[in-house]
């Protein structure tokens, strides 16, 4: 097993708090990388690219994806 030195660990846990303009206020990116693996399972119009909104859920999900690569 491959041990988790400290820059590596805390660039994970401060990527987790990027604030994002989403609505009417502001949010953390950790939500957002909760919730998009269920966007996309669920079929839901996820994937608008046209838009702010529509750009959320592929790139939060994305940094889980890279997130979960840093850490094995």
């Amino acid at each position: 097993m491959k041990k988790l030195n400290f820059p590596v660990i805390t660039t994970a846990i401060l990527n987790a708090f990027i604030l994002i303009g989403a609505g009417h206020g502001l949010g953390i990116l950790l939500i957002y990388e909760i919730l998009s693996p269920q966007f996309i399972l669920s079929g839901s119009n996820a994937f608008k690219l046209d838009r702010y909104d529509g750009r959320l859920v592929p790139v939060a999900f994305l940094s889980l994806i890279f997130q979960v690569i840093t850490f094995t």
